[in-house]
């Protein structure tokens, strides 16, 4: 996973366009509330036909299939994402390590201990690294999956690397893991409970990554809601699409289908007040001053 650039194959082109839909519905649901692994875990589950079994904190418990294992995280990024991200989540403690050694002494302890870890986890079964890259509004979102394997120390270097916290408080020394010249992780000092902290790659477009952006997919808008904005377009003689963004005053483009149930764009719910909010009681009220004639 630490300097893996090319994802591995995960869903077909039908079981993707499937996907899109399950996870606007759920997104739709949970709001601008914390996107939680368990969330991701459920689409992705219903998507495969995997009988899901809920998602665990425990290393390599949380999904299994065909001989398969999935560690599934979710990390939250501003878009567009950055080309390599650390995650806390995927921490791991380690065997404890001492500045009095020299830092590849460290090192191998370190990556000994990692490899151990992986082979008694998961053995001789298929395992990977299942990540969801997510945005703030959710309205950005990649998925990939890398796999997991042990490392090789020989092709590693380590130093270590002192951050000082304040004028009156000691500083903290980190041992940084390092792969063809790239820090691979970072392992934190005694004080801060010895955890690996590892880095990854978010793959650059293509087959293997898996884009579910809201602009590219629409939000729905709920039946009750739909069956009022096409009864008004309809004795408008519009269509719902020009209706909604009339009333909020956006050049109209007819860009995005308005089928039942309707979707709209997800700057438009951002402009109503974003997910999480009343969004779609206040695009009915900016429909009915625009009915009215009002500027909002």
């Amino acid at each position: 996973m630490f300097l893996e650039t090319s994802p591995l194959s995960v869903f077909s082109a039908d079981q993707l366009e499937r996907l899109k839909q399950e996870w606007v519905s759920v997104i739709s649901k949970i709001g601008l509330n914390k996107l939680e692994e368990e969330h991701w875990t459920e689409v992705y589950c219903k998507i495969l036909g995997i009988k899901e079994s809920g998602f665990s904190n425990l290393f390599g418990k949380d999904i299994e299939y065909q001989g398969r294992v999935v560690e599934m995280k979710c990390i939250k990024q501003e878009f567009p994402f950055r080309p390599r991200i650390m995650h806390p989540s995927l921490t791991r403690r380690v065997h404890e390590w001492s500045t009095d050694d020299p830092p590849h002494i460290s090192m191998e302890n370190v990556v000994g201990g990692y490899n151990k870890l992986i082979k008694e986890t998961f053995g001789e079964r298929e395992a990977r690294w299942g990540l969801l890259v997510y945005s703030p509004t959710l309205s950005h979102a990649s998925y990939f999956e890398y796999p997991i394997c042990c490392l090789d120390p020989r092709g590693l270097t380590a130093e270590y690397r002192t951050k000082k916290k304040s004028d009156s408080r000691r500083g903290t020394t980190n041992l940084w893991i390092y792969q063809n010249g790239q820090k691979i992780m970072s392992v934190t000092s005694q004080s801060a409970g010895m955890k690996i902290q590892p880095y990854f790659n978010v793959p650059d477009v293509c087959d293997n990554r898996y884009d579910l952006f809201m602009d590219d997919l629409g939000v729905p808008i709920a039946s009750s809601y739909s069956y009022f904005i096409n009864k008004f377009a309809s004795e408008l003689e519009i269509t719902p699409g020009e209706l909604i963004e009339q009333s909020l005053d956006i050049e109209t483009s007819n860009d995005m289908p308005y089928t039942s149930p309707i979707f709209v764009k997800s700057l438009h719910v951002e402009k109503l007040g974003g997910l999480g909010s009343q969004w779609q009681s206040n695009l009915l009220e900016r429909i009915a001053l625009f009915l009215q004639g009002k500027k909002v």
